[in-house]
């Protein structure tokens, strides 16, 4: 969906086209989802992140401004605030990698996520785990990602570089996302 037909259905859905709704939730859900399992690393949690995100956007779909970002962009941003917010508020129980499998299977997969570095982005924090998932499971670049957290592009780079070094220590370099090219 691009951006001016996101727009678009975001203007119906604030007219209260339900049809809307149910084609921009099938065109995103999993987006949001994704992007919030790989931050929480709780399935429920995801799933009621989800939930409050398009509840959000039912509520403040008129408030989208095409001009200010884009479609992807907003939703990312209140996917990932709504899980910054959520840790913020309570420490979530951790899990095990096995007993999460079968929830999202296809997902880790898809991520490429092995369960050595899903335990290694387990343990760095939020803030430096957000922008691993944006940058590196999610393809954002650097500017997109400084605009979705609402930090400078330097303090993106430098979180990612913290992030990096703290997976190679764990990890080992070879593991590691691949560095090269990307966009900017």
């Amino acid at each position: 969906m691009r951006d001016q037909e996101g727009a678009r259905v975001l203007a119906r859905i604030s007219a209260g086209d339900e049809e809307a709704f149910a084609e921009l939730f099938h065109q995103y859900g999993r987006l949001v989802y994704r992007t919030a399992y790989l931050i929480l690393a709780d399935a429920q949690e995801a799933e009621d992140v989800l939930q409050e995100v398009f509840l959000q956007v039912f509520r403040s779909a008129a408030a989208f401004d095409s001009s200010k970002g884009a479609l992807t962009t907003w939703l990312y941003r209140l996917t990932v605030n709504r899980c910054l917010s959520l840790r913020r508020k309570k420490e979530l129980p951790t899990v095990e990698l096995s007993e999460l499998e079968p929830l999202v299977g296809e997902d880790s997969a898809e991520a490429g996520l092995d369960e050595d570095m899903w335990r290694a982005l387990q343990r760095l924090s939020d803030k430096l785990r957000a922008v691993v998932v944006l940058r590196y499971y999610l393809d954002l670049p650097y500017s997109e990602i400084a605009r979705l957290l609402q930090i400078p592009v330097g303090t993106v780079k430098s979180r990612l570089s913290a992030a990096l070094a703290a997976l190679a220590k764990e990890l080992g370099p070879e593991l590691l996302p691949d560095r090269k090219g990307g966009r900017e």
